[in-house]
């Protein structure tokens, strides 16, 4: 079932998440087309008070509008950006699980996965976990230091753990974690 969306910006009818997201990738700006660069969503849902989860998962918060505006914006996102205590409440697996959509991606010269990358203070994942697992993923896992134990998780070849600097409350540059998963995504 296609839920119903009413673009704002341009102007625009009613219409299901993945035409509300028609060119996200590549908008014109004016009579102008945007330099095709970084590009960021923010994607989450809360209650009218405050709440981002109910039992520590947030589909119980979500309706079917939610849940497809969620998944299409995974499905054109280079990288998506993720808690370690959520992948670990909600048991991550592969960020596209739909075969058709992987092959959509690829047909638009993505990658069939998008980057997942962790942020983690302790970098304590469990390791069954099944986005770890999956072949086909690519990790980045940052955090603040070395893993306090290897004896749960260690980087597979196709995922890359990076220690990033702290950073300051105070501090304006936030290019620190995204250079890192440009330059982990390269290899």
């Amino acid at each position: 079932m296609t839920a119903s969306f009413r673009r704002l910006v341009p102007a625009g009818g009613e219409c299901g998440a993945r035409e509300a997201l028609a060119g996200w990738r590549d908008e014109l700006l004016g009579d102008r087309q945007r330099p095709r660069g970084p590009r960021l969503a923010l994607n989450m849902v809360a209650s009218v008070d405050g709440r981002v989860a109910i039992g520590g998962r947030s589909a119980p918060l979500s309706g079917p509008p939610d849940r497809e505006l969620f998944h299409e914006l995974r499905a054109q996102a280079d990288a998506v950006m993720v808690g370690a205590g959520t992948v670990r409440i909600e048991r991550y697996g592969p960020i596209i699980r739909d075969a058709d959509v992987r092959e959509r991606r690829r047909a638009a010269g993505l990658r069939e996965q998008p980057l997942a990358v962790i942020a983690s203070r302790s970098l304590d994942l469990p390791a069954d976990l099944p986005l770890l697992a999956d072949p086909d993923s690519h990790i980045v896992v940052l955090g603040p230091g070395p893993p306090r134990s290897t004896a749960r998780w260690r980087p597979s070849p196709s995922s890359v753990a990076r220690t990033l600097p702290t950073v300051s409350p105070s501090c304006s540059r936030t290019t620190t974690s995204a250079s890192s998963c440009a330059k982990a995504d390269r290899r």
